[in-house]
């Protein structure tokens, strides 16, 4: 039996057919995409200007939030007592004072750094600051939560966790 073997122009037509198949594929998934995407959604105005957060709100905050910290870390050393934590609400400072915290030795020597700070206000007058600590001598890292609130003396931690 003869072998039979496509001719040259047999091949061409062949590799022309599936080039213009997969060009027409491809059109088609591009235009259904087109076709198919959620349009954007139409701008929003801003929020009044009022309600929206300053730049010199969130240095205030952070500077709040870091001399709290600061403080704190003294706090939980036995080196700083609760009323003279500053940007401590009261609230903060009872449940503070209510804590009654005895450090253990290791924990006094231990030296805790504020290796990352970060602002977010949620409004002109509350926020949120996450700090990260490492203490290097016992070997621990951490983050701290607090809330902050803008009272009429400016900024203030209302509550802490870890």
């Amino acid at each position: 039996m003869p072998r039979l073997t496509p001719r040259p122009h047999q091949r061409e037509d062949a590799r022309c057919a599936r080039l213009t198949a997969t060009a027409c594929l491809c059109l088609i998934a591009a235009s259904t995409a087109a076709l198919t995407s959620t349009p954007e959604p139409p701008n929003r105005p801003a929020p009044p200007q009022e309600l929206q957060p300053v730049a010199g709100d969130v240095r205030a905050a952070s500077m709040t939030a870091r001399a709290f910290v600061e403080d704190y870390l003294l706090w939980t050393r036995g080196q700083r007592a609760p009323s003279r934590i500053a940007g401590a609400s009261g609230d903060v400072r009872r449940e503070l004072v209510a804590l009654r915290l005895r450090p253990s030795r290791g924990t006094r020597r231990g030296r805790p750094q504020i290796t990352e700070l970060r602002t977010d206000l949620t409004s002109p007058t509350a926020g949120r600051a996450t700090a990260r600590v490492i203490d290097r001598v016992l070997g621990a890292q951490y983050t701290l939560r607090l809330d902050l609130a803008r009272g009429t003396d400016g900024w203030e931690v209302t509550d802490v966790s870890a």
